[in-house]
């Protein structure tokens, strides 16, 4: 079990480490990473609608499903994360600026476009939750979680018997001693 756990803490770490992971690796591997629009947004004019956004969204990169929207509280870009057929992960990982004022998509960047991390990421992220995996993953992982309190009960057992067991001979030696 110790390979599932060692895959599990490594992919684990970085998910948590993102940011770090992913400049290491586009550094490592010479990837150019598509920086995001960068605008000034106007404060003075209002947001538009949700449902613009989305079907801004949907009109710019067909097909797949809206699965995440970030909405900043100014009026910056809203990233739209869409999952397409052939994208593992639950959220997606095709992104969608798009102009909070106008609702028009000011930039998109689909993962077959991504720098390498991100391409990485497309593997790690269903790799640390199991979706790479049938359903013996999950029941793999369930008898896992039984090791921890396994170990304690024949720890505590083991102490048990091993503290019995040497107490034992010394009565035995008191007793024979007062009989003689």
């Amino acid at each position: 079990m110790a390979p599932m756990l060692i895959v599990i803490f490594v992919t684990g770490i970085t998910l948590v480490f993102k940011k770090e992971f992913s400049q290491l690796v586009n550094w490592i591997a010479h990837s150019k990473v598509i920086d995001a629009v960068n605008i000034t947004p106007d404060e003075n004019l209002e947001r538009v609608d949700l449902d613009s956004i989305i079907e801004s969204a949907d009109k710019a990169m067909p097909g797949g499903r809206i699965r995440i929207m970030i909405i900043p509280a100014d009026n910056k870009p809203i990233v739209v994360r869409k999952q397409m057929s052939q994208d593992p992960h639950p959220n997606g990982l095709n992104f969608i600026h798009i102009d909070a004022n106008t609702g028009k998509p000011l930039q998109l960047i689909p993962v077959s476009e991504a720098d390498f991390a991100r391409k990485l990421f497309n593997w790690i992220y269903p790799l640390h939750t199991g979706q790479a995996f049938n359903e013996w993953y999950y029941w793999m992982l369930f008898a896992i979680g039984f090791v921890p309190a396994i170990l304690l009960l024949t720890a505590c057992t083991t102490f048990a018997i091993r503290n019995f067991h040497t107490r034992q001979p010394k009565n035995d030696v008191i007793n024979s001693r007062r009989t003689i």
